[in-house]
């Protein structure tokens, strides 16, 4: 078994160097570290599922990461009502993700009407109501949209869905410095414009130290008839300090084409930073910050 999986690992790896081709990675087998040059332009899928879902649920690297470019993504969810799929990763050195390189769960989420906070699909209707998930979605003038749900400091759930799928889920666990100048990704998605859209999903970055430029974005869709809530990021550190110049947005969204109104706007979801988690003083900050996208909802 053992000269098999070194087998299979070095014909995937060189196809992969060789040819810049997408990589799907299944091996339960932990890399001593992982690079990806500035010239690899493809998609890394790895099929890391919850806990108590499958056996692969946390792709292990011992060492340093290093993704320059390319991307990094999970398959979307599978289960109909249950949480499944998710990308989970825990780095046993420092992580780097370049500004040309992006880790997405955009659409990874709940499928269409699903989830705790699922939305409908009612066209052009003021029946209509996005999906929430840690703000609530939008919605017309004779619905109600679903409650929030999930945790502001710990996120681990994925987005619900309208039309669209909602945003999935993102978990890395880095025992060094998380360097970010590239974007990690949980956004809900849309069909169209007739149609309500799904709510974001959720980030949780857990790491020594936190610096970098990049971006952390788990919003609601853009686009959709009446538009899904926000989601939920968290950002843990070990040590005190602040969290570099990287940007976080779990904002809601707005219509888009269709034209836009307050009433089926979204609203935001939560936002969390940690310093010195494991300090008796330690600091933390809740943000909800909807990006002075006006609302009537009046609650997150």
């Amino acid at each position: 078994m053992w000269n098999t999986n070194i087998v299979d690992v070095y014909i995937r790896w060189t196809n992969w160097i060789a040819h810049s081709a997408d990589l799907f990675w299944d091996l339960e087998i932990a890399p001593a570290s992982w690079t990806q040059s500035e010239w690899y332009s493809a998609t890394v899928t790895i099929p890391t599922r919850y806990p108590g879902r499958g056996t692969f649920t946390n792709f292990s690297i011992q060492g340093d990461c290093t993704p320059l470019k390319g991307t990094w993504t999970c398959p979307a969810n599978t289960g109909i009502t249950n949480e499944t799929d998710r990308l989970a990763v825990s780095i046993g050195g420092d992580f780097l993700l370049g500004s040309n390189a992006v880790l997405t769960v955009t659409g990874r989420g709940y499928d269409s009407t699903r989830g705790p906070g699922a939305g409908n699909t009612a066209q052009r209707s003021p029946a209509g109501y996005g999906a929430s998930h840690g703000g609530q979605g939008g919605y017309g003038t004779s619905a109600v949209p679903a409650p929030t749900y999930g945790s502001f400091n710990s996120p681990t759930n994925l987005g619900s869905g309208a039309a669209g799928r909602g945003g999935g889920a993102v978990f890395l666990n880095v025992a060094g410095t998380a360097t970010i100048h590239g974007a990690i990704y949980a956004d809900g998605t849309s069909t169209s414009d007739q149609n309500p859209s799904a709510a974001g999903g959720s980030i949780l970055l857990k790491a020594a130290a936190l610096t970098g430029s990049g971006r952390l974005q788990a919003r609601g869709s853009y686009g959709g008839f009446q538009i899904g809530g926000g989601g939920r990021i968290a950002v843990i550190l070990q040590t005190q300090g602040d969290f570099g110049n990287v940007s976080f947005d779990a904002s809601g969204n707005i219509r888009g084409a269709l034209g836009d109104d307050p009433a089926i706007r979204s609203a935001a979801g939560t936002i969390y930073l940690e310093s010195g988690a494991q300090d008796p003083h330690r600091q933390a900050i809740l943000l909800i910050d909807n990006r002075n996208i006006e609302t009537t909802l009046g609650r997150v």
